[in-house]
């Protein structure tokens, strides 16, 4: 069955949608380049994977404010234009608040450790980016 669109903007709503879910599976995937990193019982298996998450490294922030980016794109797009058709309180959108409100303490904490970093401010920054990925799913599977 072919989608349709309520206006002529929707589709780059969700082009931007898919574009920032792309970019954020880039960056939650270090997660678990690192959770391999410390449970791996081979050195040269650890090795190899540390200069691979030293390399992405570099590109988690401009990745990260990317992938924000696009989903504020996102979120005003759908907003504006969707929400009047299918209503503000309806589940896609109920959901899609609470995804966004994550990302921004996703956000939040990956500013304050990159301030200033500490074992605290890591688990934090991880444990917000691991419940922000699940309300994202959640979100997405919503109809």
């Amino acid at each position: 069955m072919p989608v349709r669109y309520k206006t002529m903007i929707d589709p780059y709503g969700q082009l931007a949608a898919q574009l920032a879910v792309s970019l954020f599976l880039v960056n939650l995937s270090l997660a678990f380049l690192f959770f391999v990193i410390k449970r791996s019982a081979w050195k040269a298996v650890k090795i190899a994977f540390v200069k691979l998450a030293r390399k992405l490294m570099k590109s988690h922030i401009p990745v990260g404010i990317a992938g924000t980016a696009l989903i504020v794109i996102h979120a005003g797009v759908m907003l504006a234009q969707l929400g009047r058709y299918v209503g503000y309180v309806h589940p896609k959108m109920v959901s899609g608040y609470a995804a966004i409100l994550l990302l921004g303490v996703t956000v939040a904490a990956g500013y304050l450790r990159s301030r200033r970093a500490s074992g605290f401010r890591r688990k934090f920054h991880l444990a917000a980016a691991l419940v922000f990925a699940a309300f994202a799913l959640v979100h997405l599977l919503t109809r």
